[in-house]
């Protein structure tokens, strides 16, 4: 990866990060539960020299080629008759990116361009802290609210609170993520049944999600 200097700093993604990142998405589309190493590899690439914020040009690039990978995996089109992104591709990036950041510790990074500091300088303080503590990882910020509360000065407790407000927001988005994934994998499941003609499989399969058969021994 190689930095070229205007205004601001920009960094030209290799041909070999690049495959990378679409490998990424192609691991991610054949199975989001056997896909951490992709995970791991993915917040590598976009975190270079030990960064825990992500470069926003590395981001850029790495998720189009991550998105290919994906579409190309799940044999789905990337955009649509007039060019617009997958809808199936945008949340399956959303929901990889954001175990990226909780798994991680990724920061998902800002526009380095005067328009993109002009908008963040518009927001509200409130909302930038509670967006700053949001990218730590979840025990990070739970372990923090059982030592305020374990001595509860007022100061303490005023701090405690807006940390366990971020866990809430947190979760929150983690479990919209989820549902997100839950959904993505009902679909997956339908299409798969409505191309199986292996009754014995079929009766299986239906048998597991009946609950008649122990899942975790398997």
């Amino acid at each position: 990866m190689n930095a070229t200097t205007n205004s601001v700093v920009e960094v030209s993604v290799s041909e070999q990060d690049l495959l990378g990142f679409k490998a990424n998405g192609s691991a991610f589309g054949e199975s989001e539960l056997t896909a951490d190493e992709a995970l791991k590899d993915f917040a590598k690439r976009i975190c270079p020299n030990g960064s825990t914020t992500a470069d926003w040009y590395i981001l850029e690039s790495g998720s189009k080629a991550w998105k290919s990978g994906y579409a190309e995996a799940k044999r789905i089109p990337l955009t649509d008759s007039e060019g617009k992104e997958n809808n199936t591709v945008t949340k399956a990036f959303s929901r990889m990116f954001a175990r990226v950041c909780n798994d991680y510790g990724v920061v998902k990074p800002t526009k380095p361009t005067t328009t993109a500091q002009d908008k963040k300088a518009q927001r509200s303080k409130a909302q930038v802290a509670m967006d700053e503590l949001k990218a730590k990882p979840m025990e990070d910020l739970i372990a923090e609210v059982q030592m305020l509360s374990a001595s509860p000065t007022l100061d303490n407790l005023k701090k405690a609170s807006k940390l366990q407000k971020a866990v809430e927001s947190k979760r929150k988005d983690l479990l919209a993520d989820r549902m997100d994934g839950i959904k993505a994998k009902q679909k997956e499941v339908k299409d798969l049944a409505g191309n199986c003609f292996d009754e014995e499989a079929l009766e299986h399969c239906l048998e597991i999600l009946l609950g008649n058969v122990d899942v975790s021994v398997m």
